[in-house]
């Protein structure tokens, strides 16, 4: 778990991320920290789950989600980074997928992280960013960003 208070200047917050080596990047994943439904929601679900089919594994503290995430790339480790388009728009969302038009090769990946609406406070539990290296097993194969990583997980379990 990951969290960051903003100051009431700030706007956004920008993560970088330097991978060891270049690869072509495809899709960006990012989960929001949840501490807060069992929390904050609990009691809600309880008893809705007792009335009706009502599922709370998608209800996420608005506080601790971004309002959006723009994401830049660099093709080497240069602070140069290339917008890969306009911020998306992912306030109150439990898993955010965001996908690159094209896949593009990458050695460092910036998130801008906004800051969320309804506070000051920021919580991630994961970010993942899929794509595959030029001369991997997925790449060779023609491998989806997803399946390369079902097939990666599938043989490095932890």
């Amino acid at each position: 778990m990951w969290s960051y208070h903003f100051f009431p200047e700030e706007t956004f917050l920008e993560l970088v991320i330097s991978l060891p080596c270049a690869v072509l990047l495809r899709e960006v994943h990012v989960v929001p920290h949840m501490t807060s439904l069992s929390s904050k929601y609990s009691l809600i679900c309880i008893k809705m789950n007792s009335l009706s089919q009502f599922n709370c594994n998608n209800i996420v503290d608005k506080s601790a989600c971004p309002s959006a995430i723009m994401i830049e790339i660099s093709r080497d480790k240069s602070n140069l980074t290339l917008p890969m388009g306009p911020p998306v728009n992912c306030c109150g969302m439990s898993n955010i997928t965001i996908q690159l038009t094209q896949p593009e090769v990458a050695q460092t990946v910036l998130l801008r992280l906004f800051k969320p609406k309804d506070s000051s406070n920021l919580g991630l539990s994961q970010i993942r960013l899929l794509g595959s290296t030029t001369f991997s097993e997925a790449a060779l194969q023609g491998l989806s960003a997803v399946e390369s990583v079902r097939s990666f997980e599938s043989r490095y379990m932890f």
